[in-house]
């Protein structure tokens, strides 16, 4: 294995230590995913992760995962990870996923009644995902027609914010995406299984 470089392994576990004991949102997810990647006996089953938990005892950060194939939480090294690494989280996508969740929670409010996955039926781990058109799709089409695109952002616990100066831009990717986005449920497997698919 390469030497470890300290500063890596710092950074990674500053990191690491704010999502400690806290419910992860989809870009905390991402950045793990990508972490684990780092590792060669994790390239391929990163992808296959269902939950991510961390958990700080004694000063001590543990990474745990749940496989489709197991119940129980399963320990993984992270520090494995810091040797040559390499993970980019956009934070400009970031903050656009984080504007638009008031709006996909209302979305799950109104449409709770009808709640089964789209592909399988089944109504147990329900997520609301994006149709047709995916939120990547919709996210590069908004901004391939932005004349000024956000370059500074602030953070908030579920990863990156629009600051008070780009209010402009945040308003008009939220009515954007109200007016393009088509939102369906899916429940996690299947959603995992489309992700992989995309990939």
């Amino acid at each position: 294995m390469p030497k470890t470089s300290e500063t890596t392994y710092e950074k990674t576990r500053e990191v690491i230590s704010k999502l400690a004991n806290i419910q992860l949102g989809a870009e905390q997810k991402l950045w793990l995913t990508g972490l684990l990647k780092q590792q060669e006996k994790w390239k391929t089953k990163a992808d296959l992760i269902t939950e991510y938990r961390v958990k700080k005892t004694n000063g001590a950060l543990f990474l745990q995962v749940k496989l489709p194939t197991c119940n129980k939480w399963l320990m993984v090294s992270w520090r494995s990870s810091c040797s040559n690494i390499s993970i980019v989280v956009n934070p400009l996508i970031s903050a656009m996923r984080n504007s638009i969740h008031p709006q996909i929670r209302k979305w799950k409010k109104i449409n709770c009644k009808t709640r089964s996955c789209q592909n399988c039926s089944c109504n147990a781990k329900l997520q609301a995902d994006h149709a047709a058109c995916s939120f990547k799709e919709l996210s590069e089409t908004f901004i391939s027609n932005q004349p000024i695109i956000p370059t500074e952002f602030d953070y908030t616990k579920y990863g990156r914010k629009f600051k008070k100066a780009d209010v402009h831009f945040k308003k008009c990717w939220v009515v954007y995406h109200k007016d393009n986005a088509t939102l369906q449920w899916l429940c996690k497997t299947c959603n995992l299984k489309k992700s992989c698919n995309a990939v």
